[in-house]
């Protein structure tokens, strides 16, 4: 059987003429009691359409993940809804598919988890007994606690900090071996690798287990995962949430509903993983980045709207934030020097100017753009 969550009529089309053809679908509307699907039942898929009914939905989709824990669900959003499918994926799914799609990538998921000779039925795993719930701080220095207390104390090691992090990260996807010998050990003989990945991993679990009284990393057909049924609350999670709330609002119009999740993201600390650098933790870098460009984003959006709405003092605090973070960004000097203009602060305006001439030339080998140098002379002339 096919489980298909919300309603996509183009789905269930695109599946009676792909090789998912063999097997029965059955629609579920989202919110559907999961204690009501029965174990008895031979479920191979689960696929999830998005109504785009933000943390609700994403609430729904890892009760839904983790009551199907042997069962692949596929995400189905629109093509605009971007940034939630990127953090449901991310937290929760297997795949994700953008509408429109085509019955040819319905195929290549069907021999990704159906491929002839590796076919199974799959069955409802039984409720896993309640797991200790954890907290995951990714943003700063790294940390995992349990009632406030901190779990990497019995966890020492930059190394196991590293993999249990990255473990962490993607905490809903199973990750193969390959990944993390690959991610961990890249310069070295698959045997060495992959030794050196179970004693590291053995080690990791016998720690967790003491501390948390349960298991947390499992291992079965090739792939590592973290408990399904474990509680895991990580900042990035409220950070991605806060932030794409905020895009959603803005792209409708909603000003103060976005500046509102906006200053949310604002509050928060965006500096992923703070000191993991180095080979072993390159996976990190374009988290981090992605992560500093959307704190810059919420900032630069503040900073527009409290200089429209001549909150001149709460702009250049942003602003002065900002410049910390990107000390190129010429929009923000440009703003800034406004908001001292529109106060009557000539000297600090021209002061700045000076700042953003110095650091383009010395950073970028640049001068400041046309508008920078029109906000000058009119100040100089004044």
């Amino acid at each position: 059987m096919i489980a298909i969550f919300g309603k996509c009529y183009s789905l269930l089309e695109k599946l009676q003429i792909s090789r998912f053809s063999r097997w029965e679908a059955r629609l579920f509307p989202i919110g559907y009691p999961l204690d009501h699907i029965g174990d008895h039942l031979e479920m191979r898929i689960a696929f999830f359409v998005s109504e785009g009914n933000g943390c609700a939905e994403l609430t729904y989709l890892k009760r839904l993940q983790s009551r199907l824990r042997s069962i692949p669900v596929v995400l189905i959003v629109l093509e605009t809804q971007t940034a939630y499918a990127d953090l449901a994926h991310c937290n929760s799914t297997c795949d994700c598919l953008r509408e429109p799609f085509s019955e040819k990538q319905l195929d290549q998921l069907y021999l990704k988890y159906f491929e002839e000779g590796k076919e199974s039925k799959h069955r409802l795993l039984p409720p896993a007994q309640d797991a200790a719930g954890i907290s995951v701080r990714f943003m700063g220095e790294f940390q995992v606690l349990q009632n406030g207390r901190s779990v990497l104390e019995a966890v020492r090691g930059s190394l196991k900090h590293s993999l249990l992090a990255y473990l962490l990260y993607f905490c809903k996807s199973k990750i193969p071996r390959h990944r993390l010998t690959e991610q961990f050990w890249p310069d070295k003989e698959a045997e060495y690798a992959n030794n050196s990945l179970s004693v590291t991993i053995h080690s990791i679990r016998q720690r967790l287990k003491q501390c948390l009284g349960s298991e947390v990393i499992y291992f079965g057909d090739g792939y590592f995962y973290i408990e399904p049924a474990l509680s895991v609350h990580r900042d990035i999670d409220d950070f991605l949430e806060a932030f794409s709330q905020g895009r959603v609002h803005e792209r409708r119009g909603e000003e103060e509903q976005a500046t509102r999740c906006y200053e949310q993201v604002s509050q928060m600390d965006f500096r992923f993983l703070e000191g993991f650098c180095g080979e072993r933790n390159a996976w990190t870098l374009s988290a981090k980045e992605e992560f500093t460009e959307k704190y810059l984003y919420a900032l630069e959006f503040l900073s527009v709207y409290w200089h429209k709405h001549q909150r001149y003092d709460k702009a250049i605090e942003i602003l002065k934030t900002l410049l910390y973070i990107d000390d190129c960004r010429e929009s923000a000097y440009s703003r800034m020097m406004s908001c001292y203009i529109e106060q009557g602060r000539r000297e600090e305006a021209v002061r700045l100017f000076f700042r953003c001439e110095q650091t383009l030339r010395d950073k970028l080998r640049l001068r400041p753009s046309p508008q920078v140098e029109r906000l000058y002379k009119k100040v100089v002339e004044s």
